[in-house]
């Protein structure tokens, strides 16, 4: 008996999703129209875990196009790296932006001269091993910001109600340090809708 045609030979192919060239994401995804580039007289430094470099939804693009000027450095170690290196050694000391019971609130030093500002991006579990395995990271002072509303950044469940992505950090730090507007992160209040419609679609 002759084989059956396989019906799925006939059918359509489908045309390969177009993706945006500044924020790598889908075209229907795309959250550029929301972003501005932005000058900062706070120097902002983002030291991302690598395991985070790998994941496809952080906010270190929406941060890449809203700050151009932010230096980003990946690793977990970066004993070694030359730029981190040369923190340590800044007038003013940098700051690490970091919550804790030695963290000093932003506002305290908002009137100071420009500083340079260090996020750690990853999940608290990264950020803590960054910190335990960088000494001299760990040993610089810290400054956080007073929790206000919730994270918009639904797709990844914060651990706590004060946690927020580390766009979000940034831009509520600078907020602070240079009244508004920092990087937007109305993506992330986007991105969180367009989510839920394509999960109950």
């Amino acid at each position: 008996m002759p084989a059956r045609p396989d019906s799925s030979l006939d059918a359509p192919l489908e045309e390969p999703r177009s993706t945006c060239a500044a924020c790598r994401r889908p075209g229907d995804l795309c959250y550029c129209v929301h972003l501005s580039p932005t000058q900062t007289q706070t120097r902002v430094v983002v030291l991302q875990h690598l395991r985070e470099a790998r994941v496809p939804l952080g906010t270190l693009r929406m941060l890449e196009l809203s700050l151009p000027e932010a230096v980003i450095r990946r690793g977990i170690v970066f004993e070694g790296d030359p730029v981190v290196e040369a923190l340590y050694e800044e007038q003013p000391t940098p700051y690490v932006l970091y919550p804790g019971p030695k963290a000093r609130d932003l506002s305290e030093v908002a009137d100071g001269p420009p500083l340079t500002l260090i996020a750690i991006d990853g999940t608290w579990a990264q950020a803590k091993a960054v910190l335990r395995r960088n000494p001299r990271l760990a040993a610089l002072p810290r400054v956080a910001f007073t929790p206000g509303a919730p994270s918009i950044y639904r797709i990844r469940r914060q651990p706590a109600e004060h946690c927020v992505s580390t766009v979000e950090a940034l831009a509520r730090a600078l907020d602070v340090l240079e009244g508004p507007p920092g990087p937007s992160s109305a993506p992330c209040s986007r991105r969180s809708r367009r989510s839920s419609q394509t999960n109950s679609a």
